[in-house]
């Protein structure tokens, strides 16, 4: 019943936000998104749905509260709640909170709850309004595996720095940790052929963005990266068995756009190493790659 009105109180300050622009109360800004979608596949369900039969299990919705304390110093928390099938089930989380600090143009620093740079897109993936495919290109950014490499908790140095006519580079630099909800996580879907998953114990993530807005205009081109190490993920196997995964991941991001008036072109690529430990060590590399335009 908690969680109904919860997500009811949600709803209502979302509906009562502008969806392009903010409200501002006693300086405090508010913004707010909501989507529902429909999922519908002839053969074989996908994204953890049963999108045979067709479903409506395809939501999100935020709502976030900025306040500038001065012309250094602002704070900030989003609240967040999205279904995809099984991942999700509406459960309202923070999605961000965070301390930002700008000393200088070259020099900020930011603490908390943050989103971690994946491509040039992964910040704000929530807000589908704000791109014209449905879901982003899987090959990038797979939903499955959407609260997998999103968050961080920790801090950052971040800052951009200005070349004249050779453009602007903007870089970024975190370290922190995050351990997502096991009820309800991609991840534990995709983790179903070895077990049930018992619990998640994540070590420190690493990770970086350098990008760089070129002189012609429109154009840009960037580099982002992290790695995951001392990852254990406690399973119950279907014999009974308790046992743990170790693991640790390694992944860059290269990424292109160029954008004029309203047409945009894009074209990321990924690469990824994993090393898994569950009984005998084995890993494996994965590239994923796409070209897109849009208008």
């Amino acid at each position: 019943m908690l969680k109904k009105f919860l997500s009811i109180c949600l709803f209502l300050l979302i509906a009562s936000a502008e969806p392009v622009g903010a409200i501002e109360q006693a300086g405090v800004e508010i913004h707010g998104f909501i989507s529902q979608g429909f999922l519908w596949s002839d053969r074989n369900n996908c994204l953890s749905a049963e999108t045979e039969d067709g479903s409506f299990e395809f939501n999100e919705m935020g709502i976030n509260f900025i306040k500038e304390l001065n012309d250094r110093l602002r704070v900030g928390i989003q609240f967040f709640s999205r279904d995809l099938g099984r991942t999700g089930n509406n459960e309202i989380v923070v999605d961000w909170a965070y301390g930002d600090y700008r000393w200088k143009d070259w020099l900020g620093i930011r603490a908390g709850l943050m989103k971690m740079p994946h491509g040039f897109y992964n910040e704000n993936r929530d807000q589908d309004m704000v791109r014209n495919p449905v879901f982003l290109p899987q090959s990038v950014y797979p939903e499955i595996e959407r609260d997998y490499y999103t968050h961080i908790w920790g801090g950052e140095i971040y800052g951009n720095i200005f070349l004249d006519r050779f453009g602007t580079v903007l870089y970024r630099g975190l370290i922190g940790t995050y351990n997502p909800d096991k009820d309800n996580s991609g991840i534990t879907a995709l983790l179903e052929r070895y077990g049930k998953v018992k619990e998640f114990g994540y070590g420190i993530r690493y990770s970086g963005e350098i990008q760089w807005d070129t002189p012609l205009k429109g154009l840009r081109c960037g580099a982002t990266g992290y790695a995951m190490n001392d990852i254990a993920i406690d399973l119950i196997t279907q014999a009974g068995r308790e046992m743990t995964m170790d693991a640790k991941r390694w992944v860059t991001v290269y990424s292109l756009e160029y954008t004029f008036e309203n047409f945009k072109a894009a074209s990321e690529y990924l690469l990824q190493y994993t090393k898994t430990m569950l009984g005998s060590e084995s890993s494996f590399h994965a590239e994923g790659y796409y070209l897109s335009a849009a208008y």
